[in-house]
């Protein structure tokens, strides 16, 4: 079974049964994948985002926060 670059989100429960029953370790993975993801809470992934977005303008908490006019604490609180 070849990977589909459908999201898994939209298989539904039939594509993602056949997944799990006839494909391989890279379907595995991409359901594993998936399921990770949904566990994750907004606040988790918007930190995640920022997190990337300091890293891509090379920019510390400490200089984010002061940017932003607050604190390190409360920003990544």
């Amino acid at each position: 079974m070849r990977s589909s670059p459908t999201p898994v989100e939209d298989w539904g429960f039939a594509g993602i049964l056949t997944a799990v029953d006839r494909g391989g370790l890279s379907q595995w993975r991409r359901i594993g994948t998936a399921i990770r993801n949904a566990r994750k809470t907004d606040k988790q992934l918007l930190g995640e985002k920022f997190t990337s977005l300091l890293q891509e303008a090379e920019m510390t908490q400490a200089e984010a926060a002061a940017f932003l006019g607050t604190s390190r604490r409360e920003l990544f609180a």
